[in-house]
């Protein structure tokens, strides 16, 4: 179960299992810790229908997992490692 503020979702077994398979090479727990800090942190920006949110958060760390040459064999991707991949990541001209 995640809770935002007032808000309570609830993260079903089934959606759970669905994110073990689409998703293998993300450390799950760690991302919805970090989509929470998101939400939380970002009143507003935040999103009405949750489950697909932390779908597509799920769906960016494992292609960030993908890029980085992260894979099952190997070790999940964290959310710090994420923010620290991301910080340091080369910018193009002209943006932030």
């Amino acid at each position: 179960m995640v809770i935002w503020e007032d808000e309570k979702f609830i993260i079903e077994d089934k959606v759970y299992k669905r994110w073990l398979k689409a998703y293998p090479n993300v450390d799950h727990d760690k991302e919805v810790y970090a989509a929470t800090e998101w939400y939380l942190n970002n009143p507003l920006k935040r999103k009405t229908d949750h489950q697909r949110f932390l779908s597509s958060w799920m769906s960016r760390a494992q292609k960030l997992a993908e890029r980085r040459g992260i894979n099952d064999n190997t070790k999940r991707i964290t959310s710090e490692e994420t923010r620290k991949y991301l910080k340091n990541k080369p910018r193009k001209k002209g943006t932030f």
